[in-house]
């Protein structure tokens, strides 16, 4: 797989893992009877947690990947 490839498929799982987190943490800060509640992180926080959750340790296993496979030639 092209690296480039990789690394746009990385970027889009983080923009959409991103966007999950939000909505999911706004989704939780109203009640079912429509109070809103108040959260100790702000809804982008979690988003953000979410996104760093999904692109570091795939990013760590491609740069062992990379590292590995570049010490064969």
């Amino acid at each position: 797989m092209n690296n480039l490839v990789l690394i746009a498929v990385l970027l889009m799982m983080m923009a959409f893992v991103y966007q999950i987190g939000l909505v999911r943490s706004r989704k939780v800060a109203v009640t079912s009877s429509g109070e809103k509640v108040r959260l100790h992180s702000r809804p982008v926080y979690h988003g953000v947690l979410l996104a760093i959750w999904t692109v570091v340790p795939a990013a760590f296993i491609y740069g062992l990947w990379t590292f590995f496979t570049a010490r064969h030639y």
